[in-house]
């Protein structure tokens, strides 16, 4: 778990000025640069480039955080994919936790099943502002090219325009289901593409 970093139980962890670029992770779980569980994660000035996961879950391409408390600024996720059979959050997923990121564009990630960009999934609390999410897909018809929200998490987008995004199944831009809530403030869902349903976004 965490090809760059592991961390949980209660650990702090801060990172300012560090990329994690390159690497992978093969395990059952994921996380290709970082996975954190049950701890604090404040990260600034720190890009996530070009990380792997490959596991058979192997959520998170870039990050996988769980019961976590998180702040990231300005730390761009682009390039990061998550290629498990069952493999969920190109860039980052994110499960029952409270994420705060803010100028970290998130780019050209892509994942197996859903949230080629993003992927945040029960009782999740997010914030994503000034976030570009463009260019991530997912490979499977599955749902979620740039963003997959999922079991009553509730998420802000603000300031993050949401552009040319691609799902093989259903919500080319953003895809949201079970009870989850969505606000897009000031964010445009333009020129996504899905081959199913819901190009720039579906709700089901």
């Amino acid at each position: 778990d965490g090809g760059g970093l592991f961390a949980n139980v209660t650990s702090t962890v801060v990172i300012t000025g560090t990329p994690f670029i390159g690497n992978t992770s093969n395990s059952w779980d994921g996380g290709g640069a970082l996975y954190i569980d049950r701890s604090t994660l404040d990260m600034r000035n720190s890009p996530i480039t070009d990380n792997h996961a490959s596991g058979y879950y192997g959520h998170g391409g870039g990050l996988r955080l769980s019961y976590t408390t998180t702040r990231l600024m300005n730390c761009p996720l682009s390039g990061n994919t998550a290629t498990g059979s069952q493999a969920t959050g190109g860039g980052m997923f994110v499960t029952r936790s409270d994420l705060v990121m803010v100028d970290c564009p998130v780019t050209g990630n892509s994942a197996t099943i859903q949230g080629g960009g993003l992927a945040i999934w029960d009782y999740t609390t997010a914030i994503v502002k000034n976030s570009p999410i463009r260019g991530n897909s997912t490979t499977s018809a599955n749902s979620g090219g740039g963003v997959r929200i999922y079991n009553r998490s509730d998420v802000t987008i603000d300031r993050s325009p949401i552009t040319a995004n691609y799902s093989a199944g259903s919500g080319g831009g953003v895809s949201v289901s079970t009870y989850a809530y969505v606000r897009l403030l000031d964010s445009p869902v333009d020129s996504n593409h899905a081959v199913l349903d819901g190009g720039g976004v579906t709700l089901w």
